[in-house]
């Protein structure tokens, strides 16, 4: 490796700059590409770069730079895809760290960013308000506002938040048509928060 480290990448480069074939180069990746399914949006992005390594470690095979049978490449590439596959599970990755980051900050931040919707006094407490919670009999609803539910999930944009929480079932209590339901906040004033019942999600049993 350290005498031929780099050697492989620049002779691929020029054969591939030599052969100027785009439109072919274009119907052989769409060609491995279909060799590898995926049922969401993330296995799809990923699908896309094990289908480039493969149809890179096939061309390198052909031009006689790598001492490998043809197809190997694209049967590894596919095994490692496998393998991602099997440890990502059926469901989406993203969404599932989307929700875990929202159970961590209430975990952390519940009592102190949080507080009553139904309490008409001031928290003179809470600062840099993530939201408040109400109580829907025994169980506990967080109205998250914008800032803090973006926050919260790591920086993810908030379409792809609410997009995660609406397919775990999570949010609840929206006005119609509408992610959010509107509230009267205390001290006067309204908002339109985002209920979540964090009861409903299910991040470690790959519900999600």
């Amino acid at each position: 490796m350290s005498r031929h480290h780099g050697h492989l990448g620049a002779a691929f480069v020029e054969r591939l700059l030599a052969d100027d074939d785009r439109p072919s180069l274009l119907q052989d990746f769409a060609g491995v590409r279909a060799q590898f399914t995926e049922d969401n949006a993330q296995a799809g992005r990923v699908a896309d770069r094990f289908a480039v390594i493969a149809l890179a470690g096939e061309m390198a095979i052909g031009y006689g730079l790598l001492p490998w049978t043809p197809g190997s490449a694209l049967a590894d590439c596919q095994r490692l895809y496998g393998e991602w596959l099997s440890r990502v599970g059926c469901g989406n990755a993203e969404d599932r760290q989307i929700l875990a980051g929202v159970v961590d900050f209430i975990d952390k931040h519940g009592s102190s960013r949080f507080s009553d919707v139904n309490d008409q006094t001031p928290d003179t407490k809470v600062f840099n308000r993530a939201g408040y919670w109400e109580l829907m009999g025994t169980k506990r609803l967080y109205l998250f506002n914008k800032s803090g539910l973006v926050e919260a999930a790591h920086g993810y944009g908030l379409s792809r938040v609410v997009k995660a929480l609406e397919g775990a079932g999570v949010l609840t209590r929206r006005d119609s048509e509408r992610k959010t339901k509107n509230y009267r906040l205390p001290g006067g004033g309204q908002a339109r928060l985002y209920v979540l019942d964090t009861e409903a999600m299910d991040i470690e049993g790959g519900g999600v």
